[in-house]
């Protein structure tokens, strides 16, 4: 008979056409996983738009299903957050939404792109973001409601990414982490900070964007409302995670140069990791900030290249070469090798589609964290167990 660990990992995941919640054990190694769908609407040719509250009732509903098989929200020790970029979530003083989210798929926003980029400087925007001007990126959607939804925009206070707005509904934090925060438009990724020039040029208030910080730090713990609607403990640690792809590499072990990443779902991607910022930006490429410390990685990124049902993930990681094949071939890569590949195929409605991976080669895809829960190993630590308090875990 299998018993069930007694201290489990909560990943989230809100993806494009649907919330996963997975559970992993103390070593990284995938233990069972739960999805709830929710609907995508285009009221419009080129618009993507969803009810961020439907994201929350679903990991309400994906948490349940975990829990009628027999896991208990007291078994889990950290959760971890991570889902799709750039999709803008405006919230009001209290904390409720204001109006629908603009996916990051959205196409509408053409017009404040050119705005951006006549304001700023195509030069200047490159060199303070990392980034040219694009429709999916978050800044371009806060002018566009700024000018077409004015009443919804008087009421904004917080200006949210998708799973930080879970972070809200579990801890009351407003906070997002740098690689998700570097997807906006409005971050200096070389500086791993918000870029406040660039925020005061377009108009927009700085008090309405989140606190910043790395992808590893605890950004509080499971309030009391948020454990009794989810049959979570109150007390319980929430990482910061990372943005989709940014987790995901992580999982597949691309947070060092010389391995890329390959994703294919609602968004196609090639993850390039980086232990520096790029000496040249010339935006072909997306320049992120990584879910980790002192990271940084390249991108670049397709529309719909694979069917909703279905995802893959594609770790590529290049042989080392000696000293005497970069003499003889004068390159320090030398002649072409074959490359090894770790491939996982997933359901996962996002690009980060490491969980399915975890299934078959757990830990290989998690020798540096879960890609669910960024940090949650230091929580396994035998120095941060022992100084962790009892009062915030709860009995179990």
């Amino acid at each position: 008979m299998q018993t069930t660990p007694l201290s489990l990992v909560l990943g989230v995941d809100v993806g494009t056409s649907g919330l996963r919640a997975v559970l992993l054990d103390r070593d990284g190694g995938f233990v069972d996983e739960a999805t709830s769908e929710y609907e995508l609407r285009s009221p419009q040719p080129g618009w993507a738009e969803q009810d961020p509250d439907q994201w929350f009732a679903a990991l309400r509903d994906a948490l349940a299903m975990l829990w009628a098989r027999g896991y208990s929200g007291s078994q889990v020790s950290a959760i971890g957050l991570t889902g799709q970029m750039h999709s803008l979530v405006v919230l009001d003083a209290d904390g409720g939404v204001v109006c629908p989210a603009l996916l990051w798929c959205d196409q509408r926003t053409g017009a404040e792109c050119l705005e951006i980029t006549e304001r700023i400087g195509a030069e200047r925007l490159l060199e303070r973001t990392g980034n040219v001007a694009l429709a999916g990126f978050t800044a371009p959607k806060i002018l566009w409601i700024r000018r077409h939804w004015p009443e919804a925009f008087a009421r904004a206070a917080h200006l949210l990414l998708p799973k930080d707005f879970i972070r809200q509904r579990l801890t009351g934090a407003f906070v997002t982490e740098m690689s998700d925060a570097s997807g906006t438009l409005l971050f200096d990724v070389r500086g791993r900070r918000w870029a406040d020039d660039i925020i005061a040029q377009l108009g927009i208030d700085p008090g309405l964007l989140p606190a910043t910080v790395e992808g590893d730090v605890v950004t509080g713990v499971v309030h009391a409302e948020a454990a009794r609607l989810l049959g979570l403990v109150e007390g319980t640690p929430v990482v910061a995670g990372g943005g989709d792809n940014a987790a995901a590499a992580v999982g597949l072990g691309a947070v060092d140069p010389g391995v890329l990443t390959l994703s294919v779902g609602t968004s196609g991607v090639i993850f390039a990791p980086l232990d520096r910022y790029p000496t040249q930006v010339d935006g072909r490429l997306h320049v992120f900030c990584h879910a980790v410390p002192n990271r940084w990685h390249l991108m670049s990124v397709t529309m719909a290249p694979a069917d909703r049902s279905t995802g893959c993930a594609i770790s590529c990681r290049r042989f080392s070469r000696s000293p005497a094949t970069r003499r003889t071939t004068g390159s320090r890569h030398g002649p072409p090798r074959p490359i090894r590949a770790r491939v996982g195929s997933s359901s996962c409605r996002t690009s980060a589609a490491s969980a399915r991976l975890m299934r078959t080669r757990p830990r290989e895809a998690s020798s540096t964290a879960s890609t669910w829960g960024l940090g949650w190993t230091r929580w396994f630590a035998p120095s941060s167990r022992a100084s962790r308090s009892a009062s915030a875990r709860g009995s179990t």
